[in-house]
């Protein structure tokens, strides 16, 4: 009994003990297998940079010479060219990113 305990003990880390009964004078167990792994979308419930923040940053460039390219954005808002490429299409703004920075500078 011992060693099908070792042999399957890999198995069973992803199962919990659901039920111990007696028959027969032999101990039957019964598990339940648990959930594995986390449910998509829990490790970022908030987002990293919103479309605020992408504003804000660049009116800062409105004065001077430096035009603000993506790459520059997303360093100063320490983030990914493509995190900032998402929160423009999940704002629903379907122009490139030039085209709008143009829009937001001229305005």
């Amino acid at each position: 009994m011992g060693n099908l305990k070792t042999y399957f003990k890999g198995l069973l880390w992803r199962y919990k003990e659901d039920e111990v009964r007696e028959e027969n004078e032999i101990k039957i167990t019964t598990f339940v297998p648990t959930q594995g792994g986390r449910i998509k979308g829990t490790k970022n419930l908030t987002p990293k940079i919103t479309l605020n923040k992408i504003i804000e940053t660049i009116e800062k460039f409105k004065g001077s010479y430096t035009f603000p390219t993506q790459t520059l954005v997303a360093r100063r808002l320490k983030v990914n060219n493509k995190t900032i490429q998402r929160c423009l299409k999940n704002a629903g703004i379907d122009l490139k990113y030039n085209d709008y920075v143009h829009s937001i500078i001229s305005s």
